[in-house]
């Protein structure tokens, strides 16, 4: 999308690539599932699909590791394992369906994926596709279900490790904006891989106000220590709120196409990030974000790139999905000849918060700092471990079943490093 190629000044980028390995026993042959999702666009109207991947991304962030920075796509996720859904039947496809609470993903996402693919101020692309050995043939009816999520297909040769392993990355490198360089490894194929389904998600969004430059400051790890981190400040107006039963103050700041924001939850303790976890399980994530006023905040936030890759078998096998990894699993609906089941399914995400790009002059900074005899309503201060994710609402929306959720994670060592080619702006 050229449009996106043309945003410089950002907020932050993020960008998701999840894979799905299928492999075999003796009869059971590898299928791979990579999941790569770019985001870009608009939406009109809300769509039953919301609250669906709100809850899976609530009930995947419980399950997945506590202690150090993370970052997810729920919908980049939630789209690939809908695409395995319309593959599969019997018990698997039933496990899927519950496991995602959504009766009709392929009707869902196509009336989804259409508004979101709709041009915008920000840059959201959403991309999947699906690489099989060149001696698979995908059934006619799974092969033209893929129209209802964009998605292409492309013959590989998995016999061909290196050749196959730079094909897929390639791919993902470009629907990533270059932020992913490189997903699958030589060693993650082999004779026994069959198929690999990449869905793709990349968001590049600018602040309706830049932030001045960045300074040092201090961030809290814990009570007892503390880093030095790049901090931007200012006062402004944004949608704050606070729950006193969760013990949160929640910021919520729009982009510059306002139907998209980054929310943040900050426990009120510098050591409450694992009671809020655990007091969220039960939390409706969407209508959190709506428990804020528009007013003057004065905002205090580190800039941070937070990078995560590791396995969804563990967390999603919690969350009801054990029948797909299994050698009972039945996707005889995608593939003719083939019994497949999944092997692996993998995840890497990058994210980068900033100031919005790099031009911000002296003379800017200076203009919009807070002055020491300025007035503001609240202090939001985030100087210790937070929650965030970032929201989609259509226009003339107000209901917590019209927000979407696009990307989660936590911050709780921030870390800026302009060297990694990985995560530089």
């Amino acid at each position: 999308m050229k449009s996106c190629q043309l945003l410089r000044a950002q907020a932050s980028t993020s960008a998701f690539t999840y894979a799905i390995f299928l492999s075999s026993n003796t009869a059971i042959m590898n299928f791979r599932l990579l999941l790569l999702l770019v985001a870009s666009s608009k939406i009109t109207s809300a769509e039953p699909i919301f609250p669906s991947i709100n809850s899976f991304a609530n009930r995947l962030y419980n399950v997945l590791p506590k202690k150090d920075n993370l970052v997810f796509s729920p919908l980049s996720l939630h789209d690939s394992l809908s695409i395995a859904y319309e593959g599969a039947a019997g018990n698997t496809a039933s496990s899927i369906r519950n496991a995602l609470n959504l009766s009709e993903p392929a009707r869902s996402y196509r009336k989804m994926l259409g508004m979101l693919r709709l041009p915008m101020d920000i840059c959201l692309e959403v991309a999947s596709r699906i690489f099989i050995a060149d001696d698979v043939k995908l059934k006619k009816a799974f092969r033209s279900i893929l129209n209802d999520f964009f998605s292409d297909v492309q013959n590989i040769n998995f016999t061909q490790t290196t050749k196959a392993a730079e094909q897929i990355n390639y791919w993902v490198k470009a629907t990533t904006h270059n932020k992913i360089n490189q997903l699958i490894e030589e060693t993650n194929i082999n004779e026994d891989s069959r198929a690999l389904l990449l869905s793709a998600v990349y968001f590049k969004g600018e602040w309706m106000r830049k932030f001045p430059r960045a300074h040092m400051s201090e961030f809290y790890v814990t009570e007892t220590e503390t880093i030095r981190c790049l901090t931007m400040e200012h006062s402004r107006k944004a949608y704050y709120g606070e729950n006193e039963n969760l013990d949160v103050q929640i910021l919520r700041i729009p982009y510059k196409d306002n139907r998209f924001a980054f929310v943040l939850l900050l426990p009120r303790t510098i050591n409450g990030l694992a009671v809020l976890e655990e007091k969220l399980k039960d939390s409706d994530l969407a209508a959190l974000a709506l428990m804020t006023t528009k007013q003057r905040v004065r905002i205090v936030l580190p800039k941070f790139q937070v990078e995560s890759s590791f396995s969804f078998n563990a967390p999603l096998k919690q969350l009801g999905f054990s029948e797909i990894f299994s050698n009972g699993a039945n996707f005889t609906k995608m593939v003719e000849n083939e019994d497949l089941k999944v092997d692996e399914i993998i995840q890497k995400a990058v994210i980068d918060f900033n100031e919005v790009g790099t031009e911000v002059t002296a003379a800017n900074a200076a203009a919009i700092v807070r002055k020491s005899a300025e007035r503001f309503v609240v202090e939001f201060k985030a100087n210790h471990p937070f929650i965030f994710y970032i929201t989609f609402k259509p226009e003339n929306e107000s209901d917590a079943s019209t927000f979407l959720l696009l990307f989660m994670g936590k911050v709780t060592v921030p870390v800026y490093l302009q060297e990694n080619p990985n995560l530089s702006v």
